[in-house]
């Protein structure tokens, strides 16, 4: 009969894994199991939760050559970036120079610069500076980002790293942290570390105003309210 490493890797359950043998053993071992692990190396990619891309399968492509970048430049952020529909001062704006020319990758640009919602004047100017609206999804090395985080935020870093696992440990550190802007606090601080990748066609809105889901509802033919 199988055993349920067997089994899981049958079904493609495990993408990857550090320690084969040690996983195969508790799985034998136990009936029930929750085996969790932390990889240093992987590949992460963030992905805000109140986002719209008109085709998925073009923003999918994009995030896949993002994560190509990242394997050729592992100590970089690649930051997915669109060109701008307007001169909105709600939108993080991202000014670039020269052309990375990865293989495989997609369009990907050293940042110059990163604006996090400029006033009205300034993201005029950016946009007639043909900079990119940043969509904030960011492919990274974890060990990068987490360096990154901990040289702009030692103080939360390290009050994070300190916190027990369990439940009402977590409640109360989330309870007291200082609340942050992850855009303003570490990538604004940090362009000389990040990747613009160019997102071209995807059809991206951020769904953070009511005004934005108006937009949408109306360009695939609904009504906002």
């Amino acid at each position: 009969m199988t055993d349920l490493f067997d089994d899981l890797a049958y079904r493609g359950l495990l993408h990857q894994e550090t320690d084969k043998e040690g996983l195969r053993r508790h799985a034998a071992e136990a009936s029930r199991l929750l085996y969790a692990g932390f990889d240093p190396s992987a590949t992460l990619a963030v992905f805000p939760s109140d986002h719209f891309v008109r085709d998925a399968s073009a923003f999918t492509s994009h995030v896949v050559r993002a994560a190509h970048v990242v394997e050729r430049l592992p100590h970089v952020v690649a930051l997915l970036c669109v060109p701008p529909r307007e001169a909105a001062v709600s939108y993080g704006y991202v000014t670039v120079s020269r052309n990375l020319a990865l293989p495989e990758a997609a369009p990907a640009f050293h940042v110059d610069g990163f604006v996090e919602k400029p006033a009205a004047a300034t993201a005029a100017r950016l946009v007639s500076q043909n900079a990119l609206w940043s969509s904030f999804v960011m492919v990274s090395r974890v060990s990068w980002l987490l360096s990154l985080c901990e040289g702009t935020l030692p103080g939360a870093v390290a009050e994070m790293q300190r916190a027990s696992l369990d439940d009402d440990s977590l409640k109360q550190l989330y309870r007291h942290l200082r609340p942050w802007n992850f855009s303003r606090a570490v990538l604004s601080r940090m362009p000389e570390h990040l990747v613009a990748v160019r997102a071209d066609g995807v059809g991206w809105h951020d769904l953070g105003t009511a005004e934005s889901v108006e937009e949408v509802l109306s360009a695939q033919g609904g009504e906002g309210r």
